[in-house]
């Protein structure tokens, strides 16, 4: 029987509650309890990916727009093409947005494909492979490079627009178009507000538990998780592999992470795109290190497993510098670490250390509060089949996505 229809009526009932508050909460409402009262940061198209990454790490976030802006100088522009045609103040065209998702994928479409074949090249092959191509894509205009992960919406109508309408026609939950964030913009074309998935969440979150039947009454397999074609889906990697690689397996699979396994084929820890939230382009040759051993460096924690032994066959060349790598790049993520800047953008909410991966029973309720730290936008739920005969651990994942598409259209 289908998660759905394994579901009392009443049950039903409590999704089309949630989806009759989401229909009738707007846009404009949800702005005003999610504000956050930090302006947009914008990128310019003529800035180099490198100068991009610095600008993204020094305000602790993952993106930014991409606009171009008028030239007030311009002759050949009109007055009224600008805010003011007495001042000639400048008006900004959104052409994209840049993440450092883009930069990643840069570096996997820059690297030479006959390398793509061969996992088990040394980290010092790697490192230099990345070594190669890390200033050429540095010095790349972000017009080349930006993706376009968002919708736009003017934002008079935030004033009509329902927050049901935001998930399943802005984020498009159900779509293979998906989208993170929805950009706002006034009458002359300037961005004003970003909404993200987490923006809404938190709003869900909120709301969702003073319904008769709350998320959290149900289950996570009432809800449709865990099933065979979830879990064939799901994207996974042993903690010797190089993070370079997982990001390539991640860009290929379409995911936004990637699970970390020990021997046993437990999930010890996750390799996302947040994890690049402080990286700059000078320590790019990082992403040759083992995923477990980067993950670790990123999050102020420690892994032994690599560093005590996986490099093998007296490679002194190679453990001189992989240990000279690991030193310092934690040297230069401890500083940014000890940034009080940082930490007055990040609310006093950051944590200095990437905390356990949360991984719950299938059978457990829903839970709000698993996607709650900033640090943790990820739960794995636990599919291993029970019958003593069976060891193999199996995992389902699910992300924020999966949330919001559950909370609009029910079991997914």
């Amino acid at each position: 029987m289908s998660a759905s229809m394994s579901l009392k009526r009443e049950e039903r009932g409590g999704l089309c509650g949630r989806v009759l508050l989401m229909k009738t909460t707007k846009v404009s409402d949800l702005m005003r309890e999610e504000y956050h009262g930090r302006g947009v940061v914008r990128l310019h198209h003529d800035t180099n990916v490198a100068d991009a990454l610095h600008t993204l790490s020094s305000e602790h976030i993952l993106s930014a727009p991409v606009v171009i802006a008028s030239d007030p100088l311009d002759t050949h522009v009109p007055d009224d093409f600008f805010d003011d045609g007495a001042n000639r103040e400048l008006v900004e065209t959104l052409i994209g947005f840049f993440d450092v998702h883009d930069a990643v994928r840069a570096f996997v479409q820059a690297i030479p494909s006959e390398i793509d074949e061969t996992n088990n090249r040394s980290f010092l092959y790697w490192m230099t492979q990345i070594s190669a191509v890390e200033e050429e894509i540095a010095a790349r205009k972000l017009i080349t490079v930006l993706g376009y992960d968002a919708e736009l919406m003017y934002t008079p109508n935030a004033r009509a627009t329902s927050v049901y309408d935001l998930i399943v026609n802005g984020f498009r939950v159900s779509s293979s178009s998906l989208r993170h964030r929805v950009a706002l913009f006034d009458a002359h074309g300037a961005l004003n507000r970003i909404i993200s998935q987490t923006d809404v969440f938190h709003w869900l979150a909120q709301h969702d538990r003073n319904l008769p039947q709350t998320l959290e009454s149900y289950t996570w397999r009432q809800l449709g998780f865990g099933s065979a074609e979830r879990v064939d889906r799901f994207v996974s990697v042993p903690v010797t592999r190089l993070t370079i690689e997982v990001f390539r397996l991640m860009h290929e699979k379409q995911v936004s992470g990637a699970a970390v396994l020990d021997k046993l084929g437990r999930v010890i820890t996750d390799l996302t795109y947040g994890d690049l939230r402080m990286l700059t382009h000078e320590h790019w040759s990082a992403l040759a290190l083992p995923v477990a051993e980067f993950v670790a460096c990123c999050h102020g924690a420690s892994f032994r497993g690599y560093s005590a032994g996986a490099l093998s066959g007296g490679e002194s060349a190679g453990e001189s510098a992989f240990f000279e790598k690991t030193r310092a790049f934690r040297s230069y993520l401890e500083e940014k670490r000890r940034n009080p800047r940082i930490d007055a953008i990040a609310g006093g909410s950051r944590s200095k250390t990437k905390p356990d991966v949360t991984v719950l029973d299938l059978d457990s309720k829903f839970d709000f509060e698993a996607f709650r730290d900033e640090n943790k936008r990820r739960v794995y739920l636990d599919c291993s089949p029970t019958t003593p005969s069976t060891t193999e651990k199996k995992y389902d994942v699910v992300t924020l996505t999966d949330c919001l598409n559950v909370a609009a259209f029910g079991p997914c």
